[in-house]
């Protein structure tokens, strides 16, 4: 495969000379904050992930990493000495202080490797000698130049005046770049990718507004700037492009890592072979304390160790910093700080690591950690310092020729042809001691020897290394994963099991320790209420830490600003953590309960049982509310009965605590379980209206269909077909869930709008969701049996009276329907229950004003009773019949056996002896139905019918007068606005089409609004003149003109 060709112009690999020339590359730069957990760093979009600015890997009281670089290098030649086209022809060097690119060298100059990187600048503050730099456009495309670390962080990492600009900031839309509508209006959008959707198997599906973690940053950088140090004669761009997520979290469990997910694109015209990328990586355990103070030299004492395992490498103090008079003031044992490669690319060739010449990394497989090596900070690769007047990378004091080279050989562990000042400085044999002498023992020329270093340096040094993954190769337009964790631990056993838990996030799409999946969210707007339903997707969500199905329960939280605020507020002095108090909680009927052992302010419920709705009564018309409900964990306590039951901590290793996590707050409603709702009154002339369903002929089956109106707007007016089935997987447990499903069917469309459902209700039993469709909630219940229950027993529209059953239940159960029809006195006789049973004779009991009627065989039934003489309370009365729709093994079948209760007037209530309401007896013509509970089978189907959902005539007279304008008078401002910035005052009551005429008392035209909306009968004006002036303050007329050319007219009051 050919390597690649030389560009045609004289011109950067990158190819962009033209539009970077009279650039200034700082005003495309940005930083950001990852702040969430108790590991802190300050980022920057040049390649420096750390060390600019504080926080400096900040973890607990003290910083410990001057600097993370990244570093990505190329070889000059091959195997067999042939150069490489991108390391031969002239070369474009940019000119700092001209701002312009200059042609070095002809057709036959040869430049050698190069690693792009920029941790020898050291122009302080502005860091202008770097190869990395921010992506060109940065300000227009990737982050929004107008939000400053000032305005969000002054007083707690920067001076408030501070103008840098921020990096996009997840949790800070205002750091999203924007672009401007048709409207004029400024539209931020996130410029990054968001998070993976767990349920996607390929992982690849974005849910959009969802973020990682708890901040997540983006930001690019390439090395088009690659050739601004002050030596002409060494080093180039080579068209790498990178793009960055970085990710922290507040939870525990991950609160001590930070995350770079991060993609390499070569931009360049060249087949590279041989590429190594990596790390430089410069930790003090301490570098300074939590104000940036240094009062000891903390660096000398330091120690350093990888672990190829987990391919992750570390600094440390030997003695902990007890030696240091701050530290052990301070209370804490100083941490170890750390960087892990998460994903790396894949091996080009085979790979021995560990010397033996054996392979230990095979073609294709990821590469991991296959470099290590430390140095001395002032013997630094490539510097030709000349203390105390100047140190290389300071814009004047000179490279040693070979920088590039040497750089380029540490990362990929090439010993050739080196000199001795290079081998002593950058390759560490093991150290063999003789005679009191250490000397030289055998080199990895991968990896320095760490007891060699220890035997060498048994008090320490300052510690300085270069990790690095490869090589692979990569194509014009290729893209490369290498992505990594910053880590800290207490020890090195805490290090390792923070490095396990960042592979473990890293291998769940950087999901950690959080709460159950999100529910889904509907909300129902009414008057003066807001109903939340939700589902139950959260229950049965594994944690992908502990493995545990370890839902808890729901919080409902309220926001009446947008998510500034949720409600009251509690803070916990000994986490420092605030937190808000929700409005409602429901939690399992379980062992769990009271308050989270590992958050105590966290409160777990007091076993409510669960709950799928809540109503909200609490609330105004036309105010807008935020409403979250967030699913929660139990939290994990290792070998805790309760919330370890499987003992997972010791079998996976697991030693910490976690708390209860739950779903986040925002005010992003794009997020499944947060909703926006302002209660609002139906149009005067709008009524919900009923849902009809029907049987298809065949049906033999039936149920209770409850259909109820949640979203009104949503409503189609179509019919669907609610069409039962076996269960397609042929499950059979003996229940009839177990093997009947259904369907429901758009008819207008065609469209199966969900299917294989169990969500029916079984005799009574509840079930925790109700399907939705089309603004549809449809509650379906039926009997496992052929049933026939008091309370589903009514009377029809036109009865009077209000009698029950205290009792109807099946002797013989029937595939039949039942109706109790008063017809007047001595309507039917009732025979002796005794001598009919008995001897089959027919003696008469009594005489009742009731008759009881088979509707499926058309047949009167014959009563039969063991007492009484007239028709009165509390007779059992039995039913016999000649006749059914299934076979009758004898001469008749008993079938229905019930009782009538009622209250008599003047009666009194036995406990209190308070007067009871009587009820009203009954009259001709009064019938009371019977259902009788069929269980569908498969092959039932029945017609929902939404077109009279919703039910609009033309407003009249009565109609428009209950039209009102709140708040009356406007006083400064209604209560509903949420924004200093924002007023509204609001028309209530209105027909679902009118037109709004507002005038001055002197009939001057001051606007005219359109309402159409037949599920909200509110409009809002934001006391905007059709001149765009604000309205003064005084007397104004309005006039409501209805479609049918009816009117209204009133009067409101603005008080300013």
């Amino acid at each position: 495969m050919a390597y690649g060709k030389v560009p045609e112009s004289k011109k950067m690999s990158l190819g962009k000379t033209a539009t970077v020339s009279g650039e200034d590359p700082l005003t495309n730069r940005a930083r950001g904050y990852l702040d969430k957990g108790k590991l802190k760093i300050a980022v920057h979009n040049f390649g420096r992930f750390c060390g600019v600015k504080p926080p400096e890997g900040l973890w607990g009281k003290f910083s410990y990493i001057p600097d993370i670089d990244l570093m990505v290098g190329v070889p000059g030649k091959d195997e067999n000495g042939n150069p490489y086209p991108w390391a031969v022809g002239p070369k474009e060097m940019y000119m700092v202080k001209e701002r312009e690119f200059r042609t070095f060298g002809n057709d036959t100059t040869y430049w050698g490797p190069t690693v792009s990187e920029s941790w020898m600048d050291r122009t302080y503050p502005n860091y202008i000698r770097g190869d990395w730099e921010s992506r060109a456009d940065s300000r227009l495309y990737l982050h929004n130049p107008l939000a400053t670390a000032g305005k969000y962080y002054g007083g707690k990492w920067t001076d408030p005046e501070d103008p840098y600009p921020l990096m996009a900031t997840s949790d800070i839309p205002d750091t999203w770049p924007f672009y401007t509508d048709d409207e004029g209006n400024e539209v931020h959008f996130w410029p990054g990718p968001y998070a993976i959707d767990p349920s996607d198997p390929e992982g690849k599906k974005q849910l959009k507004g969802v973020f990682v973690s708890d901040q997540d940053l983006y930001y690019e950088f390439d090395d088009r700037y690659a050739t601004r140090d002050i030596d002409t004669t060494q080093g180039y761009s080579i068209g790498i492009h990178a793009k960055v997520s970085a990710f922290s979290y507040g939870a525990t469990i991950s609160e001590d890592i930070i995350f770079f997910r991060m993609y390499l694109y070569n931009e360049s015209d060249y087949y590279y072979k041989d590429m190594y990328a990596g790390f430089y990586f410069d930790a003090d355990a301490y570098n300074t304390d939590i104000l940036g103070y240094r009062y000891d030299e903390s660096n000398l004492n330091d120690m350093m160790g990888y672990d190829t395992e987990y391919n992750y490498a570390y600094i440390y103090d030997l003695y902990g910093g007890e030696q240091y008079p701050v530290v052990k003031a301070s209370g804490e044992k100083l941490g170890i700080a750390a960087l892990k490669l998460l994903e790396t690319p894949t091996a080009t060739k085979p790979v021995d690591v560990d010397g033996d010449s054996i392979p230990d990394i095979q073609v294709g497989d990821a590469l991991g950690l296959t470099s290590w090596h430390w140095f001395d900070w002032y013997y630094r690769p490539g510097a030709q310092d000349n203390p105390p007047n100047g140190y290389s990378g300071d814009g004047e004091t000179p490279y040693r020729p070979n920088k590039e080279e040497i750089q380029y050989k540490i990362m990929a562990g090439d010993t050739s042809n080196l000199d001795a000042y290079d081998s002593e400085h950058y390759f560490h044999p093991e150290k063999i001691e003789v005679g009191g002498q250490l000397i030289d023992g055998k080199l990895n020329p991968r990896f320095d020897s760490i007891e060699g270093l220890e035997k060498e340096f048994p008090d320490g040094l300052d510690c300085v290394f270069i990790m690095a993954s490869g090589p692979f190769d990569m194509a014009p337009g290729d893209s490369v994963p290498f992505s990594f964790a910053v880590i800290m631990g207490a020890d090195t056993t805490d290090l390792k099991v923070n490095a396990r838990i960042a592979q473990l996030m890293y291998d769940n799409n950087y999901r950690g320790a959080r709460g159950p999946q999100a529910p889904n969210v509907t909300v129902k707007e009414e008057d003066r209420q807001v109903t939340l339903y939700w589902d139950d997707v959260s229950l049965h969500d594994k944690d992908i830490i502990t493995g545990y199905e370890d839902f808890e329960g729901f919080r409902i939280y309220r926001s009446t600003d947008n998510g500034e605020t949720w409600g009251e507020q509690y803070y916990d002095e000994e986490s420092r953590t605030a937190y808000w108090k929700p409005i409602a909680q429901f939690d399992l009927d379980n062992d769990i309960r009271g308050y989270d052992r590992v958050a105590p302010h966290r409160f777990l419920g007091d076993n409510t049982g669960l709950q799928f709705k809540y109503v909200d009564t609490d609330v105004n018309n036309g105010t807008e509310y935020l409403y979250a409900v967030c699913a929660y964990d139990r939290g994990f306590i290792p070998g805790d009965s309760l919330t370890d039951p499987d003992n997972l901590g010791f079998a996976k290793g697991l030693r910490f605590e976690i708390p209860s996590m739950e779903n986040l707050l925002s005010n992003s409603t794009i997020l499944s379980h947060i909703v926006k709702a302002i209660p609002h009154r139906t149009p005067a002339n709008v009524k919900l209206g009923n849902v009809d369903i029907e049987k298809k002929p065949g049906t033999v089956g039936n149920g209770i269909f409850e259909v109820e109106v949640v979203t009104p707007a949503k409503i189609t007016g179509h019919d669907y077909d609610i069409a039962f089935y076996k269960d397609p997987a042929g499950v059979y447990k003996g229940s009839l869930k177990d093997t009947l499903v259904f369907a429901v069917v758009d008819n207008m469309t065609g469209d199966t709008l969900f299917k294989d459902s169990r969500d029916y209700i079984v005799d009574d039993k509840p079930i925790n969701i109700l399907p939705m469709f089309d603004g549809l909630r449809l509650s379906i219940t039926m009997s496992s049996k052929v049933d026939i229950l008091p309370d589903d027993s009514y009377w029809t529209e036109n009865s009077a009276c209000t009698y029950h059953l205290s009792d109807l239940h099946f002797s013989t159960p029937t595939k039949s329907q039942y109706e109790i029809r008063f017809v007047g006195d001595d309507a039917d006789s009732v025979y002796n229950l005794n001598d009919f049973y008995r001897k089959g004779q027919k003696n008469l009991q009594m005489m009742v004003p009731f008759q009881v009627w088979n509707t499926v065989t058309g047949k009167k039934g014959t009563l039969v009773a063991k007492e009484g003489n007239h028709f009165a309370r509390n007779i059992e009365y039995r039913l016999v019949e000649y006749e059914l729709p299934e076979p009758i093994p004898k001469e008749y079948a008993r079938t229905l056996i019930f009782t009538f209760d009622w209250v008599d007037p003047d009666s009194l209530d036995p406990i209190t002896n308070e007067p009871l309401e009587a009820d009203t007896p009954w009259k001709p013509g009064d019938t009371m139905i019977l259902p009788v509970r069929i269980p569908f089978k498969a092959g039932d189907t029945f017609v929902l019918n939404s077109s009279q959902a919703i039910q609009e005539k033309n407003p009249d007279e009565d109609d428009l007068a209950k039209v009102k304008v709140v708040p009356n008078p406007y006083l400064v401002h209604a209560e509903w606005e949420t924004d200093d910035f924002v007023r509204k005052l609001q028309f209530t009551n209105l027909p679902s089409k009118c037109k709004i005429h507002i005038f001055t008392v002197t009939g001057e035209k001051v606007i005219t609004l359109y309402h159409n909306n037949n599920t909200d009968g509110s409009e809002n004006w934001d006391l905007i003149t059709l001149n765009r002036q604000d309205a003064a303050p005084g007397l104004y007329v309005y006039v409501v003109e209805a479609e049918n050319g009816k009117t209204h007219v009133g009067k409101f009051v603005i008080i300013k």
